[in-house]
Protein backbone atom coordinates (compact mmCIF):
# COMPACT_ATOMS: atom_id res chain seq x y z
CA UNK A 1 0.00 0.00 0.00
CA UNK A 2 1.07 3.43 -1.00
CA UNK A 3 0.46 7.14 1.02
CA UNK A 4 0.35 10.05 -1.20
CA UNK A 5 2.36 13.23 0.58
CA UNK A 6 2.10 16.60 0.02
CA UNK A 7 4.51 18.69 1.00
CA UNK A 8 3.53 22.60 1.60
CA UNK A 9 4.37 25.03 1.40
CA UNK A 10 6.93 23.41 -1.36
CA UNK A 11 4.50 21.64 -3.52
CA UNK A 12 6.25 18.26 -3.55
CA UNK A 13 4.38 15.23 -4.35
CA UNK A 14 5.75 12.04 -3.35
CA UNK A 15 4.31 8.43 -2.59
CA UNK A 16 5.80 6.09 0.11
CA UNK A 17 5.11 2.95 1.59
CA UNK A 18 4.23 1.37 4.67
CA UNK A 19 7.86 0.18 5.53
CA UNK A 20 8.98 3.76 4.27
CA UNK A 21 7.84 5.39 7.40
CA UNK A 22 8.97 2.33 9.64
CA UNK A 23 12.82 3.11 8.30
CA UNK A 24 12.44 6.50 8.60
CA UNK A 25 12.03 6.39 11.75
CA UNK A 26 14.78 4.39 12.77
CA UNK A 27 17.31 5.97 10.91
CA UNK A 28 16.13 9.09 12.85
CA UNK A 29 16.23 7.54 16.12
CA UNK A 30 19.48 6.43 14.83
CA UNK A 31 20.68 9.83 14.45
CA UNK A 32 19.12 11.55 16.91
CA UNK A 33 19.19 9.30 20.35
CA UNK A 34 18.82 12.23 22.60
CA UNK A 35 15.39 13.64 20.91
CA UNK A 36 11.72 11.97 21.34
CA UNK A 37 10.76 10.09 17.65
CA UNK A 38 6.86 10.08 17.48
CA UNK A 39 5.58 6.53 17.41
CA UNK A 40 4.15 4.74 14.22
CA UNK A 41 1.08 2.40 14.76
CA UNK A 42 1.83 -1.34 15.37
CA UNK A 43 1.51 -3.10 12.19
CA UNK A 44 -0.93 -5.79 11.42
CA UNK A 45 -1.61 -8.54 8.57
CA UNK A 46 -5.53 -7.86 8.09
CA UNK A 47 -6.58 -4.13 7.35
CA UNK A 48 -10.08 -3.39 7.19
CA UNK A 49 -11.21 0.34 5.10
CA UNK A 50 -11.90 1.79 8.87
CA UNK A 51 -8.50 0.48 10.39
CA UNK A 52 -6.93 2.24 6.93
CA UNK A 53 -7.95 5.12 7.52
CA UNK A 54 -7.25 5.25 11.08
CA UNK A 55 -3.39 4.39 10.03
CA UNK A 56 -3.64 7.16 7.42
CA UNK A 57 -4.03 9.39 10.59
CA UNK A 58 -1.62 7.92 12.59
CA UNK A 59 0.72 8.35 9.84
CA UNK A 60 0.17 11.99 9.38
CA UNK A 61 0.05 12.67 13.24
CA UNK A 62 4.05 11.15 12.70
CA UNK A 63 5.15 13.42 10.37
CA UNK A 64 3.61 16.29 11.30
CA UNK A 65 5.23 15.84 15.16
CA UNK A 66 8.25 15.34 13.13
CA UNK A 67 7.97 18.41 10.85
CA UNK A 68 7.40 20.50 14.64
CA UNK A 69 10.93 19.31 15.51
CA UNK A 70 13.68 22.34 14.47
CA UNK A 71 16.53 19.81 15.00
CA UNK A 72 14.75 16.77 13.01
CA UNK A 73 13.82 19.29 10.18
CA UNK A 74 17.69 19.34 9.66
CA UNK A 75 18.22 15.01 9.18
CA UNK A 76 19.80 15.31 5.06
CA UNK A 77 18.21 11.58 5.30
CA UNK A 78 14.50 13.31 6.28
CA UNK A 79 15.10 15.74 3.35
CA UNK A 80 15.59 13.09 0.72
CA UNK A 81 13.18 10.95 2.14
CA UNK A 82 10.27 14.07 1.54
CA UNK A 83 11.89 14.87 -1.54
CA UNK A 84 12.85 12.00 -3.99
CA UNK A 85 10.87 10.95 -6.09
CA UNK A 86 12.81 7.95 -8.51
CA UNK A 87 11.99 4.83 -6.67
CA UNK A 88 15.56 3.46 -7.69
CA UNK A 89 17.18 6.41 -6.50
CA UNK A 90 15.20 6.24 -3.19
CA UNK A 91 15.99 2.44 -2.64
CA UNK A 92 19.61 3.72 -2.80
CA UNK A 93 19.04 6.50 -0.52
CA UNK A 94 17.57 3.62 2.04
CA UNK A 95 20.62 1.55 1.61
CA UNK A 96 23.15 4.14 1.86
CA UNK A 97 21.86 5.68 5.09
CA UNK A 98 21.24 1.75 6.87
CA UNK A 99 25.28 1.34 6.16
CA UNK A 100 25.73 4.08 8.95
CA UNK A 101 26.64 3.02 12.67
CA UNK A 102 24.45 3.68 15.13
CA UNK A 103 25.52 6.42 17.61
CA UNK A 104 27.18 4.06 20.67
CA UNK A 105 27.90 6.44 23.50
CA UNK A 106 26.79 10.23 24.81
CA UNK A 107 30.26 11.42 23.61
CA UNK A 108 29.48 10.51 19.90
CA UNK A 109 26.27 12.23 19.85
CA UNK A 110 26.49 15.83 18.55
CA UNK A 111 23.53 18.78 17.99
CA UNK A 112 23.31 21.48 15.96
CA UNK A 113 24.50 23.45 18.77
CA UNK A 114 27.62 21.12 19.24
CA UNK A 115 28.67 18.00 21.29
CA UNK A 116 26.25 16.78 24.07
CA UNK A 117 28.05 16.79 27.31
CA UNK A 118 26.67 14.19 29.55
CA UNK A 119 27.53 11.05 31.72
CA UNK A 120 26.24 7.37 32.34
CA UNK A 121 25.30 5.62 35.76
CA UNK A 122 25.04 2.35 36.01
CA UNK A 123 21.28 1.96 34.95
CA UNK A 124 21.36 5.12 31.94
CA UNK A 125 21.14 2.23 29.09
CA UNK A 126 18.36 -0.09 30.99
CA UNK A 127 16.31 3.64 31.67
CA UNK A 128 16.44 4.69 28.26
CA UNK A 129 15.46 1.65 26.15
CA UNK A 130 12.30 0.95 28.79
CA UNK A 131 11.78 5.01 27.82
CA UNK A 132 11.32 4.68 24.32
CA UNK A 133 9.07 1.37 24.60
CA UNK A 134 6.84 2.96 27.46
CA UNK A 135 6.24 6.79 25.65
CA UNK A 136 6.02 4.61 21.69
CA UNK A 137 3.09 2.29 23.60
CA UNK A 138 1.62 4.90 25.76
CA UNK A 139 1.10 7.32 22.08
CA UNK A 140 -0.20 4.40 20.15
CA UNK A 141 -2.65 3.11 23.60
CA UNK A 142 -3.60 6.82 24.02
CA UNK A 143 -4.80 7.38 20.40
CA UNK A 144 -6.92 4.22 20.62
CA UNK A 145 -8.67 5.29 23.80
CA UNK A 146 -9.15 8.43 21.99
CA UNK A 147 -10.91 6.48 18.84
CA UNK A 148 -12.67 4.30 21.38
CA UNK A 149 -14.23 7.59 23.22
CA UNK A 150 -15.23 9.18 19.91
CA UNK A 151 -17.10 6.04 18.80
CA UNK A 152 -18.54 5.69 21.84
CA UNK A 153 -20.04 9.69 21.72
CA UNK A 154 -21.76 8.61 17.90
CA UNK A 155 -23.21 5.62 19.54
CA UNK A 156 -24.72 7.44 22.75
CA UNK A 157 -26.01 9.67 20.29
CA UNK A 158 -28.03 7.08 18.84
CA UNK A 159 -28.91 5.68 22.02
CA UNK A 160 -29.75 8.53 23.56
CA UNK A 161 -32.37 9.29 20.51
CA UNK A 162 -33.82 5.48 20.32
CA UNK A 163 -34.55 6.39 24.25
CA UNK A 164 -36.52 9.51 23.85
CA UNK A 165 -39.11 8.04 20.94
CA UNK A 166 -39.11 4.90 23.40
CA UNK A 167 -40.20 7.51 26.25
CA UNK A 168 -42.57 8.85 23.64
CA UNK A 169 -44.80 5.59 23.49
CA UNK A 170 -44.46 5.04 26.91
CA UNK A 171 -45.72 8.26 27.72
CA UNK A 172 -48.78 7.66 24.97
CA UNK A 173 -49.09 3.88 26.90
CA UNK A 174 -49.83 5.78 30.26
CA UNK A 175 -52.45 8.06 28.76
CA UNK A 176 -54.75 5.46 27.44
CA UNK A 177 -54.21 3.96 30.86
CA UNK A 178 -55.30 7.23 32.79
CA UNK A 179 -58.36 7.44 30.25
CA UNK A 180 -59.18 3.70 30.89
CA UNK A 181 -59.28 4.80 34.45
CA UNK A 182 -56.37 2.40 34.89
CA UNK A 183 -54.67 3.84 37.67
CA UNK A 184 -52.26 1.44 38.57
CA UNK A 185 -50.97 0.82 34.95
CA UNK A 186 -50.85 4.87 34.60
CA UNK A 187 -48.66 5.70 37.35
CA UNK A 188 -46.26 2.91 36.48
CA UNK A 189 -46.01 3.75 32.69
CA UNK A 190 -45.59 7.33 33.71
CA UNK A 191 -42.82 6.94 35.90
CA UNK A 192 -40.94 4.57 33.49
CA UNK A 193 -41.68 7.43 30.84
CA UNK A 194 -39.79 9.87 33.71
CA UNK A 195 -37.05 7.78 34.14
CA UNK A 196 -36.21 6.64 30.10
CA UNK A 197 -36.18 10.32 30.06
CA UNK A 198 -34.09 10.94 32.71
CA UNK A 199 -31.38 8.17 31.56
CA UNK A 200 -31.61 9.58 27.45
CA UNK A 201 -30.94 13.10 28.93
CA UNK A 202 -27.74 11.51 30.81
CA UNK A 203 -26.24 9.65 28.02
CA UNK A 204 -26.74 12.52 25.67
Amino acid sequence: MQYKIQVDPLGWTIYRKDQDFYTLRKMLLKTFPYLIIPALPIKKKKESEKSINRRAKFLSRFMQGIMRCEELKGSTFLVDWLTEQDAKEFKKIIIKEEKVKFVKGLNNVQSIQGRVPGGMISTSAVFCSKMTDFIDSYQILYSEVIDCAKDINEKSKALASTMFAMHKFIEQLSELNRMTRCQDQHEMYAWLSKMITGSGNFIA
